[in-house]
């Protein structure tokens, strides 16, 4: 997630770094909530665990100041039976960005999306009963 502010650019890696990376592989990884209201994806986020990784969401309060450009990174995996042979793979995959301008005092989530065709992200804005509609641009 990239955004500038007071001239300043400033990137998330909403993912972490190695040590949030370390906890969805031991399975300790803990969501982080600002209080934005539950939806049905960040109350499904296990949904997405895979073999050593635990999913895990991160709220963040960005200026509505200016626009946020968004971009889903995966890394490709592979797993491998104890006779070597490959059980599943995935492969790596990058979306292309998707930037909007986000409303003060109004909250956003962000999913991504893979399947066969690639990799994307999805943009909801959140309402307080934590129905989600989707952001076009």
């Amino acid at each position: 997630m990239r955004y500038s502010h007071n001239g300043q650019e400033t990137k998330v890696n909403v993912g972490g770094g190695m040590g949030d990376a370390f906890s969805s592989f031991v399975g300790t990884a803990k969501n982080q909530s600002i209080g934005i209201p539950s939806t049905r994806i960040s109350n499904n986020v296990g949904d997405q665990n895979g073999i050593l990784a635990k999913a895990f969401y991160k709220e963040f309060a960005v200026p509505s100041t200016s626009a946020l450009r968004i971009q889903s990174n995966l890394i490709g995996m592979a797993n491998f039976s104890p006779s070597g042979q490959a059980v599943s793979y995935s492969p790596r995959c990058s979306s292309k960005e998707f930037s909007f301008q986000p409303e003060a005092g109004k909250d956003y989530e962000v999913a991504s999306i893979v399947n066969q065709q690639g990799c994307a992200v999805v943009v909801f804005e959140v309402q307080a009963n934590g129905e989600i509609k989707p952001i076009t641009r």
